[in-house]
């Protein structure tokens, strides 16, 4: 089986943040400037990468600092070698 990207551990670690805050996908998909809300749902489903401009907005809107979510899914990575 193949690793998961970059890209793929970070947006899980966005939908397990928003799982700890008790916040749905909705709640931040349509608050992201520039994309569209059913875009913003693929990527946060994993079927089109986060630009950094869009982790940055979602990360805000988390509250969390985007290299944050980024040290976290790298930090899972590490732990499953």
């Amino acid at each position: 089986m193949a690793q998961p990207t970059l890209s793929e551990r970070v947006v899980a670690e966005i939908r397990a943040e928003l799982a700890r805050q008790r916040m749905t996908v909705g709640s931040v998909t349509d608050r992201v400037y520039g994309v569209s809300p059913n875009t913003m749902r693929r990527k946060l489903s994993g079927l089109y990468p986060l630009d950094l401009d869009e982790l940055a907005q979602v990360a805000k809107l988390l509250g969390v600092a985007p290299e944050e979510l980024v040290a976290r899914a790298a930090q899972h990575e590490r732990e499953a070698v």
